[in-house]
């Protein structure tokens, strides 16, 4: 997404999400198995190889399908080769994916449609974050876009989110999804044609009009299409793919499980304190994972002293539990040292022509020694072809991933 100048006022607000069976482990363990995939997910649909998958699909139901859509939206869906390609590449390539896609919709589109509502813009755009992040919080792109709606840094400070060094409001569901309506009322403002204000979302306002100037002035983006880049070309069709297999995904095969996550029944703490993950955990019993994946604006699982009171999302049955031990995990939470350290992921790496530790050290964030010690090395001579095994932090191992 281009950089454009908005001025977002900022706000709080409560939300809450329903959780079937808090005290179950099975429950927590979905958790991680849904960040994971959805991980998979940004990495297959971001990736730069061409696309090729069996794309047999009805084509006759695709287009009554998609006609039904029509009827009760006011963005103009369309059939053609791309938009085929896609809706076959989320049933056909990693439909185990696209499930759990699915799963965490039950968790977002509530939060979304809301924002959504109350700027007075099409429900539809909540497929947005399913093109651009998988429903990710955590996803950042090659270019250093990060959070659900994919906001470079550059952006989210001109959007008014606030990013240090302990939390990223591009990762916050609620103040990020408000930046992405005032931008996209922005860009409506601008053509008056959603599939073009969609595309722009991707490319930028400038690269749109460039594109209608070169089409002699055709307002559709039908016509702009070979005008834009690779990316713009095929992010509308894959917006469109989206929308129909978040629709229709109960009639291509794909079964979620809708007892994990659903919505509107966690609660909000307010705080200007500081607060501990470890410590909220110790005294509430919700496992680090569930209060990361409930709190993403919150790096290094701490939440900083704040001017204003800001949010801190558990779920319900948990509440009173905080209450009950509130002082005890604020004075536990009143200092940063020894902050859990994240969790250590093993990877397996095969040495290349030309390698040496010191790029090792580098790329995976670990020192010369601790590569020597893991793998048993005498010295510092790498050989091509030659396995080492390195121990990473979850960022790390994500940012890889996602690369």
């Amino acid at each position: 997404m281009k950089k454009i100048l908005l001025f977002i006022n900022s706000f709080l607000f409560t939300f809450s999400i329903s959780f079937a069976g808090n005290n179950d482990s099975a429950f927590y363990g979905k958790i991680s198995d849904l960040i994971r995939s959805s991980s998979e997910m940004y990495y297959l649909t971001h990736s730069e190889k061409e696309l090729n998958i069996n794309a047999e699909l009805n084509d006759f139901m695709v287009e009554y399908n998609i006609a039904k859509l029509n009827k009760t939206s006011p963005i103009e869906l369309y059939f053609d080769k791309d938009v085929k390609k896609w809706i076959a590449f989320y049933i056909r390539k990693k439909p185990e994916l696209t499930k759990k896609i699915v799963e965490l919709s039950y968790f977002y589109f509530p939060l979304f449609e809301k924002e959504l509502d109350k700027y007075n813009l099409p429900l539809e755009l909540k497929y947005i974050p399913v093109i651009e992040s998988s429903l990710n919080p955590n996803a950042r792109s090659r270019s250093g876009a990060v959070g659900l709606w994919q906001f470079l840094y550059e952006t989210g400070k001109l959007m008014n989110l606030k990013i240090t060094s302990f939390y990223d409001e591009r990762k916050d569901p609620y103040k990020a999804t408000e930046a992405a309506c005032n931008y996209f009322k922005f860009l409506y403002g601008l053509f008056d044609d959603w599939l073009l204000a969609i595309a722009a979302y991707n490319c930028g306002p400038t690269t749109v009009k460039n594109a209608i100037q070169r089409a002699g002035g055709q307002k559709s983006f039908y016509a702009i299409k070979k005008y834009l880049p690779k990316e713009a070309r095929q992010y509308v069709p894959k917006f469109v793919a989206a929308s129909y297999f978040m629709n229709f995904y109960h009639k291509l095969g794909i079964n979620p499980d809708t007892n994990i996550i659903s919505y509107f029944e966690t609660d909000t703490i307010l705080t200007y304190k500081p607060l501990r993950f470890d410590a909220v955990s110790h005294y509430t019993g919700v496992p680090m994972e569930v209060l990361k994946f409930l709190n993403p604006v919150y790096s290094k699982g701490y939440k900083p002293a704040t001017k204003t009171k800001e949010r801190f999302v558990l779920p319900t049955d948990a509440v009173s539990k905080f209450i009950e031990n509130e002082e005890k995990i604020y004075t536990e939470s009143a200092s940063k040292k020894h902050l859990p350290t994240s969790k250590k992921i093993k990877i397996t790496h095969t040495v290349k022509k030309g390698e040496y530790l010191h790029l090792l050290e580098i790329r995976y964030k670990v020192s010369a020694e601790k590569i020597k010690k893991w793998n048993n090395l005498k010295s510092d001579v790498l050989h091509s072809n030659q396995k080492l095994v390195i121990w990473v932090n979850e960022d790390v191992a994500r940012m890889l991933n996602e690369q």
